[in-house]
């Protein structure tokens, strides 16, 4: 039968993923991040669930600028290799302890076994549910990305970068300032297949080369964001890069402006400027007028004036000042006041994130202890009914009358639910009297059953549950 051909996808939606993937440690190669991008893509903001993913490969081959056939097989075999590559994904609880997830981001790939059948090729794949906080139900501390951005990119780094910057641009600055340590980029760009971190370009100067000069060239010169970055040493190591994201402006009309030389200021206009609070605040403290005026153009009123408080503020613990107008100048044209807020706010937001991951492991770990007690239960339940299988309902009754003596609370509980009509729950506490009359001892509790059953423990971690895999030397 002839597969229905996929309907053309619309080329101004937009990509969403949660900030923690954007940062999580794996290592895909250039067509494997070209397909899981696809994959996300394809993501509707209003789904519930996932749903399978159909790739066709005509498709993302010419999407992408590759006609060739053999990109057929490419695409393919990279869909198959994402099953086995893990991603780590760093988060921290409540409690302060730094831990590790790992998952897929891929767990079924359906392929072609043949190419020149004459059917239209495609792939369909699936995420993992437990994926879902990083895709989906996204509500804030997210990516949000227009694909076109990266068709033309043509190193996996480039791409890693892309995203990794584009999550610390703000639509209301022009210039995003975040740092990165050189240690952490490689562990999040320089990892094996399973997460762990490789000697690629040990060097700090085939880093920078390879991967950060690399990326700087693509987004220039085909992505809406650019950048520029400082070393910053310590000792004689560069031990972190400040980058400076500004969005990537490229209109004829833009570069005619800048290309306009700055009129001298009308003497109506200056009078009328004089009024502002800024240029009086600035020529209080000593700064000529055509400088002030400049440094407002540049910061404009409101970012001026909070610039020139932060950098009067620093002069009073700054030594050996020779000019403390100059010292406010030099601090206003750092914008040392912006970068202090942008390094301030990303510190922030890299502890919302922190949480927010905390928080879907939290809830991902409660889901299953959930099921595991409910699989406990089922189990428990059938090997006590093959225990009073030969007993009348009075019997029973008795035995219940009997056991509940030295347990009024639990003979209350089976009172309440039976009142209400549940009887689930009422031989649901029934059932938990007989347990120590069983043979099977791991069936006498829930601890006793995740042990035998699949070598858990459960740890508590302030108010929440988790489940630790036991040792062999605590076996």
């Amino acid at each position: 039968m002839e597969q229905q051909k996929k309907p053309p996808k619309e080329q101004n939606k937009l990509i969403a993923q949660g900030n923690s993937l954007v940062e999580g440690k794996y290592n895909y190669s250039l067509w494997e991040l070209r397909v899981f991008i696809e994959m996300v893509q394809s993501i509707e903001r209003d789904d519930k669930e996932f749903k399978p993913v159909r790739i066709y490969l005509k498709d993302l081959a010419t999407q992408h600028d590759t006609k060739s056939h053999d990109n057929y097989r490419k695409i393919t075999l990279a869909a198959v290799r994402l099953i086995r590559k893990a991603v780590k994904i760093e988060y921290t609880t409540d409690d302060g302890e730094e831990r590790l997830f790992h998952s897929p981001l891929v767990i079924g790939v359906d392929t072609p076994k043949r190419m020149d059948d004459g059917f239209d090729k495609y792939i369909e794949l699936q995420f993992p549910e437990k994926i879902r906080p990083l895709l989906l139900d996204l509500k804030k501390n997210y990516l949000l990305y227009d694909k076109q951005n990266i068709l033309n990119l043509k190193s996996k780094f480039s791409v890693r970068i892309y995203q990794i910057l584009k999550s610390h641009e703000r639509e209301a600055k022009d210039v995003a300032i975040v740092e990165y340590e050189v240690s952490e980029l490689r562990v999040i760009l320089l990892v094996d297949d399973d997460g762990n971190p490789t000697n690629q370009y040990k060097q700090y100067g085939q880093f920078e080369e390879k991967v950060i000069l690399r990326a700087q060239k693509d987004l220039q010169e085909h992505t809406d964001i650019a950048f520029r970055f400082d070393k910053i040493k310590r000792g004689r190591r560069v031990h972190t890069i400040r980058f400076y994201i500004r969005k990537n402006r490229k209109t004829k009309s833009q570069n005619a402006k800048r290309k306009t030389p700055t009129k001298p200021t009308p003497e109506s206009q200056l009078v009328e400027t004089k009024q502002s609070e800024a240029l009086q605040a600035l020529i209080k403290t000593g700064i000529e007028v055509e400088k002030s005026l400049s440094l407002i153009r540049a910061l404009g009123e409101e970012l001026a004036l909070e610039e020139l408080k932060y950098a009067q503020k620093a002069l009073k613990n700054a030594y050996n000042v020779k000019s403390e107008t100059g010292f406010i100048i030099t601090m206003m044209e750092k914008q040392s006041y912006t970068k202090s807020q942008a390094v301030k706010k990303a510190e922030q937001e890299a502890k919302k994130r922190k949480v927010a991951l905390h928080k879907a492991q939290v809830a991902l770990q409660k889901k299953q202890i959930a099921e595991l007690r409910k699989e406990y239960t089922t189990e428990r339940n059938k090997a006590i009914k093959i225990l009073l299988k030969d007993l009348d309902k009075v019997q029973v009754a008795e035995l219940v009358k009997e056991h509940t003596k030295t347990k009024p609370h639990i003979q209350k509980a089976i009172k309440q639910a039976e009142k209400k009509g549940n009887t689930k729950e009422a031989n649901d506490f029934k059932y938990g009297l007989f347990v120590n009359d069983l043979t099977d001892e791991h069936l006498y509790s829930f601890d006793k059953y995740i042990e035998r059953m699949y070598e858990f423990k459960i740890s508590h971690k302030g108010n929440d549950e988790f489940l630790v895999a036991i040792e062999p030397s605590q076996a």
